[in-house]
């Protein structure tokens, strides 16, 4: 009897499932050996890369064993094309098949090789728990016979057992396994590509250039832009970039780019990662940031960088409109450049999700640049920073904390969840926080309102940054209240991308001409990375590294004769008051600004390193609970020879969240582009995934994130239609959509989306 894989949606071609090197499970696990072997650097411990391999033809050959039972067998030939639906409906169950037999050819290891090949389709399984989906049942499961026309070389395992060498470390060895799953996962979908679209499977065979002709390009093309350093910032600016170029020579590892605000990070830390990558065999750049603002700034910068060479070398992967079927560009990370939220790297690294952790081998042998690191919440530091560990560790990773203030992340006695061994690029980091000293520092103490918004109205150019949407809002209508409407201006994330890159350019404009007036209020989206150079700044009571990056858009350039100056306050309304570990950060900062260090200089090397030690490396606790406060390091753990691998992978998912509130997208159809996008989606019945994947790519840069209450308020209005359920696209634009704050939402009580950040 001849077996199947699948069967084409509209040929009715049949693919093999197993025909030598034609056959589904052998172009897959031709794949994921690949790609195992790909991900483990030389450096790597002996015996770990010859084991990523043979696991991964391992995992190809057995993960859809169970698809040779008849019963699957008789789906696929009556000519339901999609039996993975009806798996995921408890019809038919082909992923148990490879499991039990991992288990039962191999002892011990094979277990982990079960948690890969059960959860391809489902997503990584806890261990044990309730329910049948737990891989503890699923090994105990009946399963229809599949054994019967199985070639038997595929059922084989050569090489095994044998030891693993990971140390003994069960996080380590749980991240083996998800790396495991991810190249698995990214093997099986190609293979499937291949066959049942062979036209979008060549089209991502286009050739792209290598690490070093992209950083020769990036040399060329800033030396073009920038042919002379202009003032002591641009000095210091060039000094930072020799730096990172001559430290890009030295081996992998972890690195800090510990730059104040306006030193030039952006293209420095990106010029040390492709450097570091040409000289040391590294595959991509990732950069990592907190704010989608700065994303779309920097993805925006690098693609006009890199435009000359093509399209394909920036990936900018933040929107979440994307399906399974649609993320074709973004699901696996594919690009030299991949800049992402901090949100997106991080939970990427603890998904089980099969969409979710395809990308995740593409990460390893990769420079990881974290923009602000400091960013991350207290709460999951532990976790974190052990990804982090594994990494540069056993996946030959880079790791770069850039950062305008000292790192928070090392090790040190009193924070030992640190990381170890970090070497500073740019030598003699606090002279040049010294050097660029360009603002000080005016406490205002308690301000409400409309006391704010008159210290505002008193200055011809000032820009106010807040920690709410609310604050940001409300603030703006009382200033536009005192002074003319063309010379205030409003930003937060209630606006989408298009509109606010659209804004700032207008702003940054207007600050060239020195005539012109220019009042923005803002919350803290334009923090980190936004250049803007006000001769003013107000900031709302935040952490230190807040104010300093809130500093950071004051006399940026340095061009004032004398320094600028950013006054901090706290809003005297409670309700503008952040919470949860801003709120945290700002109660820090208080307390410091209380001490000696504080009142005399509260952005001083002593006064952060204060504020860092309430911050962080005190909050742990004496069992250092406070750092991993949804216990998801307990989440993996050893037991006994019975139940060797005691690996909780939805738990720990489910309890891994950089933001609590779960948030859904709305497109704006802002201008003629994206009104021109969604047109051609409600013209299109039934649109091929392609047609798809376009649009995603077009629309992320028209999207405003709302609360999931509010999402379902406004399709309960009917203010927002659903097109191809995936495209939620705002109707009215007039009634829905104000040119000046963005978004209009409505509060409920204990819930109002203005009051979250950005």
């Amino acid at each position: 009897m001849i077996l199947y894989a699948h069967l084409h949606q509209h040929t009715k071609e049949k693919e093999p499932l197993c025909a030598d090197a034609a056959g589904h499970l052998e172009r897959t696990a031709a794949r994921a050996a690949r790609f195992a072997l790909e991900m483990i650097p030389a450096g790597a411990p002996p015996g770990l890369a010859s084991l990523a391999e043979d696991a991964g033809r391992l995992l190809g050959w057995w993960h859809d064993l169970g698809k040779g039972s008849r019963a699957f067998q008789s789906y696929l030939l009556a000519g339901l094309d999609d039996a993975h639906a009806l798996e995921r409906r408890g019809r038919v169950d082909h992923a148990t098949a490879g499991a039990q037999h991992a288990v039962q050819t191999i002892p011990g290891v094979g277990l982990l090789f079960a948690f890969a090949i059960a959860g391809h389709h489902a997503g990584l399984p806890d261990w044990s728990g309730t329910g049948e989906a737990v891989l503890k049942q699923r090994l105990r499961k009946a399963i229809e016979p599949w054994q019967e026309f199985i070639p038997p070389g595929l059922l084989t395992a050569p090489g095994f057992p044998r030891p693993l060498p990971l140390p003994r470390d069960a996080f380590a060895c749980a991240f083996f396994t998800r790396m495991l799953f991810s190249c698995l996962k990214d093997a099986d979908f190609l293979a499937t590509e291949s066959f049942m679209n062979p036209e979008r499977a060549v089209s991502r065979e286009q050739a792209v250039p290598s690490m070093a002709e992209l950083a020769d390009h990036l040399q060329g093309y800033l030396a073009a832009k920038f042919p002379h350093a202009v003032g002591t910032v641009g000095r210091y600016r060039a000094e930072v970039m020799r730096a990172c170029l001559q430290a890009a020579i030295e081996a992998p590892g972890n690195f800090a780019l510990n730059v104040p605000t306006g030193g030039g990070k952006t293209f420095s830390g990106l010029a040390f990662g492709l450097r570091h990558a040409a000289r040391h065999g590294l595959r991509r750049i990732i950069c990592a940031i907190p704010f989608t603002s700065i994303i779309e700034q920097n993805a925006r910068v690098y693609r006009e960088a890199f435009a000359p060479l093509g399209e394909e070398i920036v990936l900018e992967h933040h929107a979440s409109l994307a399906s399974e079927e649609t993320r074709l560009a973004t699901e696996n990370w594919d690009a030299p450049i991949v800049v992402t939220t901090n949100v997106r790297f991080f939970e990427t690294l603890f998904a089980n999700r099969p969409g979710e952790c395809r990308k995740l081998h593409r990460i390893a042998r990769s420079v990881i640049i974290l923009d602000e690191a400091q960013a991350l919440p207290v709460s999951l530091l532990a976790p974190c920073l052990a990804a982090l560990r594994e990494l540069v560790r056993h996946y030959g990773c880079t790791v770069v904390l850039a950062t305008a203030t000292q790192p928070a992340l090392q090790w040190r006695e009193s924070f030992k969840i640190g990381l170890q061994e970090i070497r500073q690029i740019v030598p003699e980091a606090a002279g040049l926080h010294a050097a660029l000293r360009r603002v000080r520092i005016e406490d205002r103490g308690s301000l409400s309102l409309e006391e704010t918004a008159a210290l505002l109205a008193g200055q011809e150019r000032v820009l106010a940054i807040v920690n709410t949407r609310r604050h940001a809002r409300e603030l703006y209508q009382s200033l536009a209240a005192r002074v003319p409407g063309e010379t205030c201006f409003h930003l937060s994330a209630l606006m989408c991308p298009a509109h606010r890159l659209s804004l700032l350019d207008h702003i940054k404009q207007r600050l060239t001409q020195t005539s012109q007036p220019c009042r923005v209020v803002a919350t803290q989206l334009v923090e980190a990375g936004v250049d803007l150079d006000f001769p003013v700044v107000c900031r709302a009571m935040a952490g230190l590294d807040a104010l300093a990056q809130a500093a950071g858009r004051c006399n940026r350039e340095g061009r004032l004769p004398d320094l600028g100056v950013t006054w901090l306050f706290i809003p005297a309304e409670a309700h503008f008051h952040p919470a949860g570990d801003l709120g945290q950060a700002a109660q820090c900062a208080q307390e410091v600004l209380a001490l000696p260090e504080g009142r005399a200089d509260c952005l001083s090397p002593a006064a952060i390193e204060r504020y860092f030690r309430l911050h962080y490396w005190q909050k742990g606790g004496e069992t250092g609970s406070g750092w991993d406060r949804p216990s998801i390091m307990d989440c993996f753990r050893f037991g006994d020879r019975q139940e060797p691998f005691l690996f909780q992978f939805r738990t720990a998912t489910e309890g891994f969240r950089l933001i609590e509130n779960r948030e859904r997208p709305v497109i704006i159809p802002w201008d003629d582009r994206a009104r021109q996008e969604i047109g051609r989606l409600r013209a299109l019945h039934h649109p091929e995934p392609a047609l798809l994947a376009r649009a995603t790519r077009v629309l992320q840069r028209y999207v405003v994130s709302v609360p999931v209450w509010q999402h379902d308020r406004l399709a309960r209005a009917l203010a927002i239609e659903c097109l191809h359920e995936r495209f939620w696209v705002l109707l009215d634009l007039a009634r829905d959509y104000a040119s000046a704050t963005g978004l209009r939402v409505a509060r409920e009580e204990g819930c109002d989306p203005a009051d979250l950040i950005v």
